[in-house]
């Protein structure tokens, strides 16, 4: 997703500073926001090039100031819109005081009908207490506990934000909650519309700092989210703050997620409206000029598949392309994802499987036709009285297509959204839909063809986290005994390793994302067997990957008669980097090394397998 390379000698070098100055997605921030291009604006915010781009093309005028210049502000004319971005300088004085000093500026620059939209971190957000460091601060849960001596860029929680507001006579907020953080936002959250169940696990975005996980933030946020108090602990805000109220109900965008990390013929936003009169929309807007075609398609896809799914129990949403736009109408019901769920939180298994079985049976009726939906996952099924409403047909196609494939990739994304249900294991769902196992392995090829296709040559930003060399480090406690006994053994023993044993069972690229699954070891001069450090690298030497996984292969340890009750042998390793890199998977224990190079990965997703310093074991 980012836009171009810095050169620095012969390589092509990124750093922090780049990303955070020309990355597009931190324009999301403000895109979504509806102007009529009259508007006077000021932008208040370090670096931002990008955002002032796109008030640029939204408004009449723009001024821009660095967060501390914002004093030496002075305008005979006030502003139609004041947008702040960071934290500002207490000065060593109390974080409200000052924070109230400036929104009293803002509030004197501001036009009576003028809006404020405050942008900011909330120092209680989760990813602080999940092991990030502070955005400004090189240090650990700054915000949680309080800053410390000298740290005088402090941000707020949200109910302290709200009260300097009120304080100042900004008297309407409005407050959505951008996911994963202001930063980089790729989702606006509201407080209409909060995330859906499972739905917050973008979460690994230390571009600028090394991090620590010390625990599954996706899991906790879904806790909070069902607890009623997901506000409170979101990463970040953007509040809207008028000084004044209308009186009357104006059109709200509630809800903005922004799809970029596709090729660019199918780069678009998705808003939920709530219309003039309570009446609640769909809208999706082309982001580029090539996805307009991509947006203009979908009234016509919807009468083909409408009349298609005649008499089958299914229907799909009612659409209207209008200029710029595709408006849908708004569903009301309970997702199919969302049913199956409850039921089986609820240890309704059984109903839980007839529910899936009732999807397989319905969606088989609408094939064959002319125009096939293959994005027909459960969370895009909508159960409203006896229809089931197809609320999302984007990836429509007008050439046959298998519908075993269509089937194998609803319930292939079933088992990646619940993987902790028996019920919604890929083995089950794939004996539900009477697909064997070599036939699993020819449809996900084709989902992995499918998604290189959707997404050009485009690269996720989650990516950046590799790029820039950040670390991932997991929490020593979450380690179970073996992992910890595996490392007691190098400890001891690794300065005595004399031959290194390995295999690669499995490496692929799916997604963007490089995978390596196999074993290693290594044995001594006393014959005695210990596992081994691994790591890969690119080519210019950085270390690149996730928290590694350690795997337990007790076939390894029959094959090699280890003669040890340990079995900690295998490893999953995976790591995202632009596909034109070359890698070196490097195992060691004390003095003996291996480095194996890797494939080079192209566009196609190569797999290799076999590759080892040992006959390869079969389970």
């Amino acid at each position: 997703m980012y836009k171009n390379k810095r050169e620095s000698g012969s390589q092509n070098v990124w750093t922090y500073s780049d990303l955070y100055e020309q990355e597009k997605i931190r324009a999301n921030l403000i895109d979504w926001y509806p102007m009529n291009g009259t508007e006077r604006v000021l932008l208040v915010s370090d670096h931002a090039p990008v955002i002032k781009e796109c008030l640029e093309r939204k408004a009449r005028e723009i001024c821009a100031v660095e967060l501390e210049e914002f004093e030496a502000v002075t305008s005979l004319e006030t502003f139609d819109l004041i947008l702040h971005v960071g934290v500002i300088d207490t000065k060593g004085n109390g974080a409200e005081q000052e924070w109230k000093a400036r929104m009293k500026g803002y509030r004197d620059l501001l036009k009576p009908e003028g809006v404020l939209l405050l942008a900011v971190p909330n120092r209680l957000g989760l990813k602080y207490f999940a092991g990030c460091q502070d955005d400004v601060y090189d240090s650990y849960f700054v915000g949680p506990q309080g800053y410390g001596e000298g740290m005088t860029r402090q941000a707020l929680g949200r109910r302290e934000y709200e009260q300097v507001l009120q304080e100042v006579g900004f008297l309407q907020r409005y407050v959505y909650f951008p996911y994963p953080d202001y930063l980089f936002p790729t989702v606006l959250y509201s407080e209409d519309y909060l995330p859906e169940p499972e739905g917050l696990n973008d979460n690994i975005r230390n571009f600028d700092k090394d991090r620590y996980l010390l625990f599954d933030e996706g899991r906790v946020f879904e806790s909070l989210r069902k607890e009623g108090v997901f506000s409170s602990f979101a990463n970040s805000f953007l509040m809207v703050c008028r000084l004044e109220s209308h009186g009357r109900m104006e059109e709200r965008i509630i809800y903005a997620k922004y799809s970029m990390e596709r090729d660019e013929q199918f780069q678009i936003r998705t808003d939920i409206v709530n219309k003039q009169g309570g009446q609640r929309v769909v809208r999706k807007y082309p982001l580029t000029e090539a996805a307009q075609e991509h947006i203009a398609k979908m009234e016509e896809h919807y009468q083909r598949l409408q009349e298609q799914a005649k008499g089958s129990g299914i229907a799909f949403c009612p659409v209207c392309v209008q200029q710029g736009f595709a408006e849908f109408s708004w569903i009301k019901g309970e997702s199919l994802d969302v049913r199956l769920q409850r039921l089986l939180d609820q240890k309704e298994d059984q109903k839980g499987e007839l529910l899936i079985l009732e999807y397989l049976r319905k969606m088989r009726r609408l094939f064959p036709g002319d125009r096939v939906d293959v994005d027909l996952i459960f969370p895009n099924v909508i159960l409203e009285g006896d229809l089931w409403y197809v609320i999302d047909y984007e990836w429509t196609f007008e050439t046959p297509i298998s519908e075993r494939w269509i089937l194998f990739r609803a319930m292939f994304f079933l088992s990646i959204q619940f993987p902790q249900y028996e019920v919604t294991q890929l083995q089950n769902l794939l004996r539900l839909a009477e697909i064997g196992e070599e036939e699993a392995e020819c449809l996900k090829q084709w989902e992995i063809e499918f998604q290189e296709y959707l997404r050009g040559k485009t690269i996720p930003i989650r990516h950046m986290v590799d790029v820039l060399g950040r670390e991932t480090i997991p929490f020593p406690g979450e380690r179970s005994e073996w992992e910890r006994e595996a490392e007691r053994l190098m400890n001891l023993k690794e300065k005595e390793a004399k031959r290194l044993f390995f295999h690669l069972d499995r490496q692929e690229c799916v997604d963007g994302t490089a995978i390596l699954c196999g074993w290693a070891c290594a044995q001594t001069r006393k014959k005695e067997w210990l596992p081994v450090h691994i790591t890969v690298f690119d080519q210019y030497g950085n270390s690149v990957g996730r928290p590694w996984k350690r795997t337990l292969r007790e076939d390894v340890s029959r094959a090699l008669n280890t003669g040890t009750d340990f079995s900690g042998w295998g490893f999953e390793l995976s790591f995202s980097l632009p596909a034109d890199q070359r890698y070196i998977l490097r195992l060691c224990a004390g003095t003996c090394q291996k480095e194996i190079p890797l494939v080079k990965w192209g566009q196609k997703d190569q797999t290799e397998k076999g590759m080892g310093g040992y006959v390869p074991i079969k389970g």
